[in-house]
């Protein structure tokens, strides 16, 4: 190998003229390009590009054959709605405060659809009493309240081991699927 290479890898140098190896493997709809040269073994650089990398992963296996295989939870782009419908009541006679910080929680991306647990933030936390009083502009003796009688009516639990709020899975859900009623 040549001493301006080496010192290319080392850090040393920012360019250099020498010969190395391109190659090339193509997949459906990515290319993973790897850059190496004949004197090192390892790869200088590695590349996948024409692909979502957010989309290329591997599904888990699970070790016992009983328990159920972990599916993707995408819908394909499709909007996460919540599920209204005429002449069912979903949950009975709901005060106008409590229809309200339900529907704050889903219009305003605080609900982790694929569990129904009540988060905020980037970092996806699990949303408190003291929380919601902050993100929604309410006081904590009325958020109080209004989540005892969610909580009392069905519409959402709370769940002590993970300390978090779970808005029932009979009201909402992430777009796209087939009703019930339409199996």
């Amino acid at each position: 190998m040549k001493k301006e290479t080496a010192e290319y890898l080392m850090g040393q140098r920012n360019a250099v003229k020498d010969e190395f190896i391109i190659s090339r493997e193509t997949t459906g709809t990515a290319e993973h390009i790897v850059v190496s040269h004949p004197d090192v073994q390892d790869p200088i650089y590695n590349l996948w590009s024409g692909a979502n990398k957010s989309r290329c992963y591997k599904l888990k296996t699970q070790d016992n054959e009983d328990e159920p295989k972990i599916k993707r939870r995408t819908t394909g782009g499709k909007k996460p709605y919540i599920m209204l419908m005429q002449g069912q009541e979903t949950i009975p006679a709901l005060s106008l405060l409590a229809s309200g910080l339900l529907l704050k929680i889903f219009n305003g991306g605080h609900i982790e659809w694929h569990t129904g647990r009540v988060i905020y933030g980037r970092g996806k936390v699990s949303m408190t009493q003291g929380a919601m009083a902050k993100c929604f502009g309410a006081g904590k003796a009325k958020i109080k309240a209004i989540v005892s009688e969610l909580v009392k009516k069905k519409a959402m639990r709370y769940d002590r081991k993970t300390r978090a709020y779970f808005v029932d899975r009979a009201i909402a859900r992430k777009g796209g699927g087939v009703r019930e009623d339409q199996v």
